[in-house]
């Protein structure tokens, strides 16, 4: 599985692997510096997909994220 993994308090991923897309950057409410958003992040990765998984793990900033996401990036069913 085609897999994305952004962290801006590394250098790289810790797992070396073809399938793998590693970012240098933290996630966050907006782009600018080295925080990117969620949408934008999207954008940039998976264009087009429309079934993506997610597992976010980003110190208690996952809310705001989250609600800084814009509908088209997170559709409900």
């Amino acid at each position: 599985i085609r897999s994305f993994q952004i962290d801006g308090s590394v250098e790289k991923s810790p797992v070396d692997h073809p399938m793998i897309k590693f970012e240098p950057k933290f996630l966050g409410m907006e782009t600018h510096g080295d925080e990117i958003s969620m949408d934008d992040w999207v954008a940039e990765n998976a264009p087009g997909d429309s079934d993506l998984i997610l597992q976010i793990d980003i110190e208690g900033a996952e809310w705001l994220a989250l609600a800084a996401t814009s509908p088209a990036t997170t559709p409900t069913a």
